[in-house]
């Protein structure tokens, strides 16, 4: 073997251990974290008369499959609300609802899905959005139940 050749195969050999060296330092660190950020839901107290006034619903619309033979009727319930501060959960009346599905549409091509927790036997129930909903425009608030 020639000196050039010597040379390419030390300096293959050298990236080969390189790459393997770094592989196992980067294998070695645990993952940093994931920083999610922080959103207050804030110290609201559940309402149990009036409901806040930072959501004012504007239209309803309740579509129901009753079956008289059964222990419960389904359907699909939207509310046109007025956010007049961006919210990240709202609290409404929902007595025994067993909702299956929760959103409010921002537009045609988005909505942000929310979390339904009745929180008061009262039947005062909490939407926790994934997302911010900015103040402002009449919104689509969509329940699904059964």
């Amino acid at each position: 073997m020639d000196r050039a050749s010597d040379t390419k195969s030390v300096q293959r050999l050298f990236l080969v251990f390189a790459a393997i060296a770094l592989a196992i330092a980067g294998c070695s660190r645990p993952a940093p974290p994931i920083r999610h950020a922080r959103v207050s839901l804030g110290t609201e107290g559940v309402p149990l008369a009036r409901l806040a006034r930072y959501v004012v619903p504007v239209r309803y619309r309740i579509g129901l499959t009753v079956n008289p033979t059964a222990d419960r009727f389904s359907g699909h319930m939207e509310i046109d609300v007025r956010f007049a501060e961006k919210r990240r959960s709202i609290f409404l009346h929902a007595r025994n609802l067993n909702v299956l599905a929760a959103s409010v549409r921002l537009s045609a091509r988005r909505s942000i899905p929310a979390h339904f927790l009745q929180v008061d036997k009262s039947g005062v129930a909490r939407l926790i959005f994934v997302d911010e909903v900015p103040a402002g425009k009449v919104r689509k608030v969509a329940l699904g139940t059964l």
